[in-house]
């Protein structure tokens, strides 16, 4: 994973971390968004993906947000929950095939927190630059904000508004195989199991 860090040295920061109290905040359907790109299926790791960028922090919770409700986001949102995610669901048009309200639920999730001080950094897995106003307000509130996407879907906007971006093009967050769901996870939240695979066809869209 390439890690880009504005304002001093990984070595730097990293030596400032060890306490450091994270929130993980994901757009689902920018996440799955990656396969509908590639018109791939497949299953998508978002334990492992959270892992991956929180590093050895302290992950006081992780958030996924989503506005589908049909019989297969339901299941992918069990699925999540048992994995030690908190799902946070807006609505969505069936008309228009768009979910809404989604965006800004997130927005008020994470600036809330910000204002609570129940986290030091907030680490947005999306490349949505609508979030771009959001992360200006919080790290007004002198939080850090982190952002880790995917080229095909990341607003260059909001890269050059985070402090640190988190590159997934190299990572290995996309595969073919069914994870285990016989493997029992504990420690949630402060420490997501090893998977959340789950299968894109799950999501609806994808």
């Amino acid at each position: 994973m390439h890690t880009h860090i504005a304002g001093g040295t990984a070595g730097e920061i990293r030596m400032m971390e060890k306490e450091e109290r994270t929130m993980v905040f994901i757009d689902l359907r920018n996440v799955t968004g990656v396969l509908k790109h590639y018109n791939a299926k497949g299953k998508v790791a978002f334990s492992h993906m959270t892992n991956l960028v929180n590093e050895e922090r302290r992950l006081m919770a992780a958030y996924v947000f989503d506005g589908e409700t049909n019989k297969k986001s339901k299941e992918l949102h069990r699925t999540l929950k048992y994995e030690g995610f908190k799902i946070l669901k807006g609505s969505y048009n069936v008309a228009s095939n768009k979910q809404k309200e989604v965006d800004s639920l997130m927005v008020c999730e994470m600036v809330a927190h910000a204002f609570r001080d129940n986290y030091d950094t907030a680490i947005i897995i999306s490349g949505d630059r609508d979030f771009c106003p959001a992360v200006k307000l919080i790290q007004s509130l002198g939080k850090k904000v982190e952002v880790a996407g995917f080229s095909v879907a990341m607003s260059g906007a909001l890269c050059r508004e985070c402090d640190v971006y988190h590159d997934l093009d190299t990572e290995e967050l996309f595969f073919d195989v069914a994870p285990d769901y016989n493997v029992v996870y504990t420690g949630i939240p402060t420490e997501i199991g090893i998977w959340a695979g789950v299968d894109s066809t799950y999501v609806a869209g994808v």
